[in-house]
């Protein structure tokens, strides 16, 4: 076991980039309230001339912090570069003069609040009990910020600029043990992990594994229904230096998988009734992440920023990152994800499969399928001005095959009628439940539209795998 050196954005959270973004986010957003605070003051005829004075000295206090964070992080960025750039040392030394523009401000502003309340102090009735202690409080608030100031206007030292770090710095190398695990691990001499490995690949793109008892590959475990493949595929893994990418690319181009799902009578021997042999593909249910991905990537509004902590599990429905991204604990879950049999936050081998109503009542009334409906509506109107071609468009796009003819003559009646209905003013949008963010055409004939792309991604297609 040997210790292992970390990079520095390991050791140093401080350095990551939703790190830094969020702290000047903050240092903006406390400048906004700032300003704010000063405009309502400024328009403002009952405003004390003191409080505008004060207002403005918290602004200057603000604007100064966002520069003084922007300039932290740029310096402690080209510090812990490698090799670290010629400026670097240029950089630290507008980090530490930011820093102290902060602290003079900051001083100064306590300052002018400590002799304001010395003076309020002096007035207070020389009978008054709690004047002797006011003034008290106050000479000492006084001195204290007469010494901050003094310290704040002590020059930058050249040779060692100093300032905040950016976050808590851990440990730069780390014991090695999770390493020395690793390998024992992977090593080649020890196929059960590729083997579990390769078992939950196969499950995850067949509905079902090669070795039922996925939790368990031990003399207790269910046998391989296919040893012979668990085993070349658990030898292609170690041998392609265990890189998933290989293994998910040579089980979806394969014959296997590629075969017809369609039932028919010629279509499944009798011999294998339950498809142990897999004579056919078997159809399953998208995961609920891809259903909700998959609505948001459709219509071209799937955010892919990579990386960042756990996002509200509430704000599912309203923002587009990745269902991935999102909080998921036993009471924390998004219910859109629930209906569609989420992973269980207690165990992950394998997913419960269900049918239920609620599933297609999500993808009907969801406010997250209503705006992607318009939206995606809105784009496909854009590069199809008939409705043949929108026709087509839509289940390129949606279902990813063209439309037959008889599902181009539904298609094309549904949009005939729903327009002739919206025209006559028969029908209004839903207005109970949460409104979507995207408001819904004015035109009858983009209406239409949008209800015919909702109706597709309520398409049995769309949420199943064939």
């Amino acid at each position: 076991i040997n210790a292992v050196p970390l990079p520095a954005e390991a050791y140093y959270p401080g350095l990551q980039s939703f790190v830094t973004s969020e702290a000047v986010a903050a240092a903006e957003k406390a400048r906004q309230v700032a300003k704010t605070n000063l405009d309502k003051l400024t328009i403002s005829k009952k405003a004390e001339p003191h409080a505008v004075a004060d207002a403005k000295q918290q602004l200057a206090v603000a604007e100064a912090e966002v520069a003084a964070v922007k300039a932290r992080i740029a310096a402690e960025q080209a510090r812990y570069n490698s090799p670290p750039p010629a400026d670097a040392n240029e950089l630290r030394l507008a980090a530490a003069e930011a820093t102290r523009r902060v602290a003079l401000l900051r001083a100064q502003h306590t300052l002018d609040k400590a002799k304001r309340s010395k003076a309020a102090a002096e007035a207070m009735t020389d009978g008054d009990k709690k004047k002797i202690k006011a003034v008290k409080d106050a000479n000492t608030a006084l001195n204290k910020a007469k010494k901050n100031i003094a310290n704040a206007e002590k020059p930058v030292d050249a040779k060692n600029p100093s300032y905040p770090a950016l976050s808590k710095q851990f440990p730069q190398t780390s014991t090695g043990r999770r390493l020395a695990l690793a390998k024992w691990i992977t090593d080649k001499r020890n196929p059960l992990t590729a083997r579990v490995a390769v078992n939950h690949i196969w499950m995850r793109h067949f509905g079902k594994p090669l070795v039922a008892s996925v939790f368990d590959f031990g003399m207790n475990g269910s046998e391989p229904t296919h040893p012979e493949l668990l085993d070349w595929l658990a030898v292609e893994l170690m041998e392609h230096d265990w890189n998933l990418k290989h293994i998910h690319r040579l089980i979806v181009t394969s014959r296997t998988y590629r075969m017809r799902s369609t039932v028919g009578a010629d279509s499944v021997p009798a011999a294998d009734r339950d498809n142990v042999f897999y004579t056919r593909m078997n159809p399953r249910p998208l995961e609920g992440e891809a259903v909700r991905d998959a609505l948001l990537a459709v219509a071209g509004r799937l955010d892919l920023k990579m990386g960042g902590p756990e996002l509200d599990h509430n704000a599912g429905m309203t923002t587009y990152r990745r269902s991935v991204y999102y909080r998921h604990a036993i009471e924390k879950q998004m219910g859109f994800l629930k209906l569609f049999d989420a992973a269980s936050p207690s165990e992950c081998y394998r997913r419960a499969r269900t049918l239920v109503p609620q599933q297609a009542l999500a993808l009907a009334n969801s406010t997250l399928a209503i705006d992607m409906s318009r939206t995606l509506a809105g784009s496909l109107s854009k590069q199809y001005a008939d409705d043949p071609a929108f026709v087509q468009g839509a289940f390129k796009r949606i279902l990813c095959r063209d439309a037959n003819p008889d599902e181009t003559r539904a298609c094309l009646a549904f949009l005939a009628e729903q327009s002739a209905m919206l025209t006559a003013k028969k029908g209004t949008p839903h207005t109970s439940g949460p409104k979507p963010k995207t408001s819904p055409a004015k035109s009858p004939q983009q209406r239409a539209r949008e209800g015919l792309v909702h109706a597709l991604f309520n398409h049995h297609e769309f949420v199943t795998i064939r």
